[in-house]
């Protein structure tokens, strides 16, 4: 048993003693959520369970398992829009909304190049 922490799109994984207390100290690992599909696993068998699957290994899939349906949904939905592209997207979608709305680019002033 794991017990997962996200920061950013970094899902960090730590190790559950047997009282159920977690080792916060150090991680055992660390998943990079970029170029990966997050989907739920309903057919799996697993109850409540997900799976994350990079694009650099499709023939592997990471299972995670939660304690209820709402606890899966809300990870999937985090997961799938934690990535860094995502985020500059949905940056650059809110920039082009200002422009339309006041005529000028609001992160000229932060010095963020737009490429």
């Amino acid at each position: 048993e794991r017990w997962f922490k996200l920061r950013g799109n970094l899902l960090f994984y730590y190790r559950v003693n047997e009282f159920g207390g977690v080792h916060h100290k150090e991680p055992v690992g660390c998943l990079v959520i970029e170029l990966c599909r997050v989907q739920r696993e309903d057919q799996s068998g697993l109850g409540f369970a997900f799976s994350i699957c990079f694009d650099s290994d499709l023939d592997k899939k990471h299972f995670l398992m939660c304690s209820n349906q709402r606890q899966c949904d809300e990870w999937v939905d985090v997961l799938s829009e934690c990535s860094y592209q995502n985020q500059k997207n949905k940056l650059l979608d809110l920039k082009n909304q200002i422009m339309d709305i006041t005529g000028t680019d609001p992160l000229t002033s932060y010095s963020y190049q737009t490429k």
